[in-house]
């Protein structure tokens, strides 16, 4: 469970909850960690190793890996609405590998990430980690760095 306090009333709210509460199981079934804000406030970024915070290609859920990794989300929190980030390149899910949250843009259409997955581009075999630049918007997700 990830929980946020926000705002000058600093009031808190469970930032980590599905975006479909009867799918699936009522709570995240996983550890979420490293809330980053929009400068605004409206977007949050996390990381979570539950498969359960929002689905792919329209009802699916994101595949569970086996150990579970760490992937990186987007909450709209005024719309109630979680997105996967670190999505593989052929959206059936998530990376198969660890990813990080660096920062969210303010209007929260792109997420700065860090991730040791090496399905997020096709054709990526360095094995290493690597920044990428989500465009939640477009679904296109571009590498800024290279280790």
């Amino acid at each position: 469970m990830l929980c946020v306090s926000v705002g000058v009333a600093q009031s808190v709210e469970l930032a980590s909850q599905i975006d479909h509460p009867g799918l699936y199981s009522k709570s995240a079934n996983g550890d979420s960690q490293l809330p980053i804000l929009s400068p605004d406030g409206r977007f949050l970024a996390f990381a979570s190793t539950a498969d359960n915070l929002c689905t792919v290609g329209g009802t699916n859920r994101i595949r569970p890996l086996i150990p579970p990794a760490m992937n990186v989300y987007l909450r709209d929190r005024q719309e109630g609405r979680t997105t996967l980030v670190s999505a593989n390149y052929l959206g059936t899910g998530g990376g198969n590998d660890n990813s990080w949250p660096v920062a969210v843009s303010t209007n929260g259409q792109f997420v700065l990430f860090e991730s040791a997955a090496s399905d997020l581009l096709e054709g990526d075999t360095n094995r290493a980690n690597d920044i990428f630049l989500r465009d939640v918007v477009g679904g296109k997700t571009t590498v800024i760095s290279i280790s």
